[in-house]
């Protein structure tokens, strides 16, 4: 109907493809510089936390206003210090975004000292017989 209105859309799906390559970029350096020399190498991807915390963060960017346009009433509750309390929401968001994509990146890393995966540690540990107690 308004070919203005489709090329504005184009415009803002490019700028939010090419923000978000950025912010990838940003946070798999941030990763890579954060990581033990000892787990630097290519056999230990960080890509794919990189990728969770980009799209985690990404979707609280577009999930956020029209969920406390709809259901929270933040001014009501808190005045004029509404915005201050929603952007320290949207920070915890994206917080709880990058420690879940920096545990990915754990998760997946195969240690090499214990001959298994980190994860499930204690279910390799043998316990012994003990009758003590009978």
């Amino acid at each position: 109907v308004l070919p203005s209105a489709y090329q504005s859309a184009g415009v803002v799906a490019i700028s939010r493809g090419v923000s978000g390559l950025g912010l990838f970029a940003a946070i798999y350096f941030l990763f890579l510089s954060l990581t033990p020399s000892k787990y630097r190498g290519r056999q230990f991807p960080k890509w794919p936390g990189a990728l969770f915390t980009t799209l985690w963060w990404m979707a609280v960017t577009l999930a956020l206003p029209p969920l406390l346009a709809s259901l929270f009433r933040y001014d009501a509750t808190y005045g004029s210090l509404a915005g201050v309390m929603i952007a320290l929401f949207f920070f915890y968001l994206v917080g709880l975004g990058m420690v879940i994509g920096a545990e990915l990146n754990a998760a997946l890393v195969e240690v090499e000292d214990l001959g298994h995966d980190a994860i499930g540690r204690v279910d390799d540990i043998v316990v012994g017989n003990d009758k003590t107690g009978e």
